[in-house]
Formats: structure tokens, C-alpha cells, sequence
């Protein structure tokens, strides 16, 4: 099993301008299975994946995070599947379009890279991390705050053992290989502020209902509005 991100940054030198309506197209390679996308909407048509992008900015970064099944019976480059974007050039009132290929190197000498790459590893991370934040939301609007802040400190602990890892594999990378819009030690390091804001959010939130005849504590505004500024958070890093 193979987890692979795709940056859209492949296209920025088109993407100068803003760009309205931009999807990609996914056509998994011969023998390749798409299992799921994750964090994000999908279609499937026919054979193909198709996965809205919306609106991107001048230099904005968008991934799409993937599960697939490789096949990795022979040595050497393996395709995983050819990428399209389409999109709405609004300056030039025009369409454009680039592409792009995936695909993973096979071996089986035992010189294979046995870990996944930093990059990806802080976009998986990043789906974890915004989960939890959507379920520790859902657990406190229920009435349950002490579940939906023990589902954080699990987060938070999961990211203290992975983060670390992460960076340190991506700063003994080449220079050139890091040029990432979101490096690796800040991606990590927004995750635990995240984490961190949400767990004070909640406890500021319970405190407001202190007194007898107060509303429940997921209906107090202090917790309203932590909800929603996690929420924001879980769609930033999700995305």
C-alpha cells in the first residue's frame, strides 16, 4: 500500500494568475487501484477520479491525499496515474489546463525508501490532526467535553511522536528538494497550535458554565466559538 501526495504547485508556472472552477482529473495507471480520497469531495467517472479544487490564488499550494494499490511485482519506475488540472484563468477569461504523472519507484534490492516521504508524511498527519479536531468538536456539542478533550490529547500525543520524525526527514533533504509552500516544521507546528487552541477553547468554554440556570456549556458563546474556530482549523489543515 502506497500513500502519495500530489502537489498542485506542479502547475503554478501556469497558475500565475487567479484561477476559478480548477479540478483535477485522477486515471489510475493499469493494474492501480484508487482506495479512497481522502478530506476531500470526489467523483468517480468511468475509470477516472475527479476531485474539485475550487478557487486558487497567485502561489497558493492545494494537495490531494490518496490511498492506492501499486503493483510492485517488477523492478524499476511503477506508474500510478496521470493527473489533469483544468481550470478557469478569470484575467484571461480562458480555460487552461496541465498535467502531470505519478508514479513510485520499485525496487527490490532492499534500497526501497521504507519510510513515507516527510512531505506526505505531514499531510497524513495533517488529515489525523483535523480529524480529531471535527470529532472533539462533535463530542463537545454533544455534552461530552471530557471525551472531546481526551480525543485531543491523543491527537497531541500521536503528533509528539511523529512530528519530530517528519521534520528531521525533511531537513536531511537536499535543498532543492524542500521548496514546499508549507514546510515541514511549520505544518507540524501549526498541527500542535491547533491542538493546543482547541484544548483551551473547551476548557474556556465549560468554565462558562460554572453557574446554576446556565445554558449547557456547548451552547454558552465562549464554546460556540471555539467550535468554530477549530472547525476553521480542521478545514485549513485538511486541505
Amino acid at each position: 500500500r502506497l500513500v502519495s501526495d500530489w502537489s498542485s504547485d506542479v502547475c503554478s508556472s501556469d497558475l500565475t494568475a487567479v484561477a476559478s472552477g480548477a479540478e483535477l482529473s485522477i486515471e489510475p495507471a493499469a493494474g492501480v487501484i484508487i482506495d479512497d480520497v481522502l478530506d476531500r469531495s470526489f467523483r468517480r467517472e468511468g475509470g477516472r477520479l475527479l476531485v474539485p479544487l475550487g478557487t486558487f490564488d497567485a502561489r497558493e499550494e492545494k494537495t490531494v491525499l490518496m490511498r492506492v494499490h501499486v503493483p510492485a511485482d517488477v523492478d524499476g519506475a511503477e506508474p500510478v496515474a496521470r493527473l489533469a488540472l483544468t481550470y478557469r484563468d478569470v484575467l484571461k477569461r480562458d480555460e487552461g489546463r496541465c498535467s502531470g504523472t505519478l508514479a513510485v519507484d520499485v525496487r527490490s534490492d532492499g534500497t526501497a525508501q521504507r519510510e513515507l516521504d516527510p512531505f506526505v508524511l505531514a499531510r497524513v498527519e495533517r488529515s489525523r490532526t483535523a480529524r480529531a479536531l471535527t470529532d472533539a468538536n462533535e463530542l463537545f456539542e454533544k455534552g461530552r467535553g471530557d471525551d472531546a478533550r481526551a480525543t485531543l490529547t491523543r491527537r497531541q500525543r500521536e503528533l509528539a511522536s511523529a512530528g519530530p520524525q517528519a521534520v528531521a526527514a525533511a531537513t536531511a533533504m537536499p535543498q532543492p528538494s524542500r521548496g514546499f509552500a508549507r514546510p515541514v516544521d511549520k505544518d507540524i507546528g501549526d498541527q500542535a497550535a491547533a491542538l493546543s487552541q482547541a484544548q483551551a477553547g473547551f476548557a474556556a468554554g465549560a468554565s462558562a458554565n460554572g453557574a446554576p440556570g446556565q445554558p449547557p456549556a456547548a451552547s454558552a458563546p465562549a464554546a460556540k466559538s471555539a467550535v468554530r474556530h477549530n472547525q476553521a482549523n480542521a478545514t485549513d489543515l485538511a486541505f
